[in-house]
């Protein structure tokens, strides 16, 4: 895994973190098969022409939305979430 970042936003009624990384795209690709929101039944997948891969995961433990966009083909992984 390769240059991750956190991101940090909202106010003192929100709280907002988006996180990107990126690495070997069959890694990365395990990573994302690994994590236990994709398995939820419940998350929606969509995917785009150029391949990219957006779940949207329930959202769970008091947040309002949680989103991982995955592109395979270049290993790449961002996640966004956020609650109030």
């Amino acid at each position: 895994m390769e240059s991750f970042t956190i991101v940090t936003g909202g106010s003192m009624f929100t709280r907002e973190f988006r996180v990107s990384f990126f690495g070997d795209p069959s890694t990365i690709a395990a990573w994302v098969r690994s994590c236990p929101g994709i398995a939820d039944p419940a998350t929606t997948k969509t995917e785009s022409p150029d391949g990219t891969i957006t779940f949207e995961i329930p959202a769970g433990g008091g947040a309002g939305f949680a989103e991982l966009i995955h592109h395979p083909f270049r290993g790449t992984v961002s996640i966004r979430t956020y609650w109030s």
